[in-house]
């Protein structure tokens, strides 16, 4: 990973452990749907700094856009290794199916969200879901 990655995440990372002013939950949903996706490709893993994204997560899911849904499952499939965040990924399953069933996902989110649960090959009773 290049050193300007390792600086913003090591920043991110501060900026979320170590104000106590600042209240994580005053992030949006498209906020932490970036956040999420990108931990893998940073490879963070620091336990709080992962916790609190799962909690920020759970507390804004119900806001959560089509593209936040997409960028939330990619990014909540990495948090399942980690002891505080591993429900996520039901959490962000569940809405959205919540929101397919409701009709309000478009045939191309719809598209995205089968070819990422298919081939995370974990929840195989989803409509998401294709063998």
């Amino acid at each position: 990973m290049p050193s300007a990655v390792k600086l913003i995440t090591g920043d991110l990372i501060k900026i979320f452990n170590g104000n106590r002013r600042w209240k994580a939950t005053e992030l949006e949903s498209s906020d932490v749907s970036i956040i999420a996706s990108s931990i893998e490709s940073c490879s963070i893993a620091n336990e709080k700094f992962i916790g609190d994204l799962g909690d920020i997560i759970r507390h804004t899911i119900k806001q959560a856009s089509e593209l936040d849904l997409v960028l939330l499952t990619k990014g909540a499939h990495y948090m399942r290794n980690f002891k505080h965040s591993k429900d996520v990924y039901s959490v962000v399953h569940s809405e959205a199916v919540s929101q397919y069933h409701l009709k309000k996902l478009s045939p191309p989110v719809v598209n995205m969200l089968t070819q990422l649960y298919t081939t995370h090959g974990i929840m195989k009773d989803s409509p998401f879901y294709k063998k």
